[in-house]
């Protein structure tokens, strides 16, 4: 994927031109240490705070979810971009698990790469399968938190808090 030089437009390898504004559609950032901050007033593990917020931030911007796994289908390793904003966001979530890893307060036998993708990937796996959702009109939104639910559960059995979180 590139950014043509007319003003915000992504252009992918089928010469797609996508126009977006870039303020407006520019995601809140979605890291590990406001997860851990948040962990702490609902007493459970940061990983699973990061989860339900990740979920919540795509159920309500799905176009947003397709945007970005249409990017990643068209990510080509040998081929990036000296500044790639999707990569340096990538490694700065990596580097955010490692230290809450070091202080404790994630397991330190699991690779941050894993972490991150498993989290991640349970996290999104309803926005991913529209077909799988009710209509809006029956029943979406309770069937939403009911997953929302499921997946911070999910992720917190799979990836406990190994210690109290201090502020």
């Amino acid at each position: 994927m590139r950014i043509s030089g007319q003003g915000d437009a992504l252009l992918g390898t089928a010469g797609i031109r996508l126009s977006f504004d870039s303020e407006r559609n520019r995601a809140p950032p979605l890291d590990v240490h406001h997860a851990l901050r948040r962990s702490l007033a609902a007493r459970s593990a940061p990983s699973a705070v990061y989860a339900g917020r990740i979920h919540d931030y795509f159920t309500s911007h799905p176009d947003r979810f397709r945007l970005m796994s249409w990017g990643q289908l068209e990510l080509d390793a040998g081929d990036s971009p000296p500044h790639d904003t999707y990569r340096e966001s990538v490694a700065r979530k990596i580097e955010q698990i490692r230290e809450a890893q070091e202080a404790g307060h994630l397991d330190a036998d699991w690779d941050p790469v894993d972490i991150l993708v498993f989290v991640h990937q349970i996290s999104t796996a309803w926005v991913a399968q529209p077909d799988l959702l009710p209509p809006h009109d029956e029943g979406r939104a309770t069937f939403l938190t009911a997953r929302r639910a499921a997946i911070v559960a999910a992720v917190e059995r799979l990836l406990p808090a190994t210690r109290a979180i201090s502020q």
